[in-house]
């Protein structure tokens, strides 16, 4: 038994002496004693969740570097498709003051039907 265990359950055992004493008072502070004290023991015998576990660190920095490689890439896309809609819309417009033939389409957007920051924000996430 743990030492936090311990003395949750020695506040515990006081609380239930002052209840029969009819010192409500002090019952009520050490129970509440009590259940603070096994919680800190609860906290302190559930696992780290900080630590990797499984996972060692290179595999760890391998996915990082993975995922912001596809981030760096993806932003690169959506912002050079921009250009491109911005360009494709100018045309456009300029064929239809004109009376001439529309420009050909433009390609489909990187994220397909995600906008911009949702494809960017799924693969920060490890979706893609």
């Amino acid at each position: 038994m743990s030492k936090s265990k311990g003395d949750a359950r020695f506040a515990l055992k006081q609380a239930r002496s002052a209840a029969r004493r009819g010192d409500f008072g002090n019952a009520e502070r050490w129970s509440k004693s009590a259940d603070r004290m096994n919680t800190v023991a609860e906290r302190l015998a559930a696992p780290d969740p900080f630590e990797n576990g499984d996972q060692n660190d290179e595999e760890v920095r391998a996915e990082l570097l993975r995922r912001l490689t596809l981030f760096a890439e993806a932003a690169h896309d959506i912002t050079a498709w921009e250009a491109e809609r911005d360009i494709y819309e100018a045309n456009l417009f300029a064929a239809i003051a004109n009376g001439t033939e529309p420009p050909p389409p433009l390609r489909p957007h990187p994220g397909g039907p995600l906008s911009g920051d949702e494809y960017l924000a799924a693969i920060a996430q490890g979706k893609f």
